[in-house]
């Protein structure tokens, strides 16, 4: 859709790519092991989201669409062929059908007319698609010298506006101490960065530095946050009013 798409062509943003999933709420009683039976005054519930699509305004059910979640790995020694058939999936355990993908089902790469783009202007703006841990001060803004400068993917990048919405609050739980994680702040995605890059990068070099952020964790984050997933960014072009 993006290259078929001309600069003077009105788009709906309501009508590209997929609403926000709507989401399902499910009451739970805390079963005692012991004796099998539910626990006086443990009620909880649990929220998670319903993996369907329906572009049709009349919500008709025949146009409604199964979605799926296509997830990365990049590890070795994982036995992931276990993966497949049913195991739990999120916080709360729910279980979902894994089925290994193949190379045909790859994570959508960059478009080219994107890459052309900020190789021509040496702008682009980072959006973020997952909320993202900023370990800097003000804590939604990258770290960087008072020029606004900083390194992002090995490119010397000048940060020139920010559009940020409210931070997100963020807990979870601890495996290993089984203990809540500590609450945290953190910058929300739709997050949208305006950066221009420094000095006279090749176009290799470019393309390069488009990739390595496309759909990747933001590497200025702290480790433990990059392999949960947060901080997931795309790139888009960002040019003059007038060229």
């Amino acid at each position: 859709m993006l290259e078929s798409i001309s600069s003077e062509e009105e788009i709906a943003p309501h009508e590209l790519g997929v609403a926000g999933l709507p989401r399902e709420y499910r009451t739970h009683v805390k079963i005692n092991p012991d004796t099998s039976t539910a626990e006086e005054s443990m009620l909880f519930e649990t929220e998670g989201l319903v993996f369907l699509h329906n572009p049709s305004e009349e919500k008709k059910l025949s146009a409604a669409r199964e979605l799926g979640l296509l997830a990365r790995v990049e590890a070795e020694g994982l036995p992931l062929d276990a993966l497949t058939g049913f195991h739990p999936l999120g916080g709360e355990r729910r279980l979902a059908a894994w089925v290994l993908g193949s190379k045909e089902i790859a994570i959508p790469k960059p478009p080219e007319r994107l890459i052309q783009t900020i190789q021509r202007t040496k702008r682009a703006r980072l959006i973020l698609a997952t909320p993202a841990h900023l370990d800097s001060n003000p804590p939604y803004l990258p770290p960087m010298e008072p020029s606004h400068v900083f390194t992002l993917a090995d490119l010397r990048v000048k940060l020139v506006a920010a559009a940020v919405g409210r931070p997100v609050t963020v807990s979870g739980w601890d495996l290993l101490e089984e203990s809540p994680k500590p609450s945290r702040r953190l910058v929300p995605a739709g997050s949208v960065y305006f950066i221009e890059l420094q000095g006279d990068p090749g176009m290799e070099a470019i393309k390069e530095w488009v990739e390595a952020l496309w759909l990747r964790p933001l590497p200025l984050q702290p480790q433990e946050d990059q392999h949960d997933g947060f901080g997931l960014t795309v790139l888009g072009a960002w040019t003059p009013e007038k060229e």
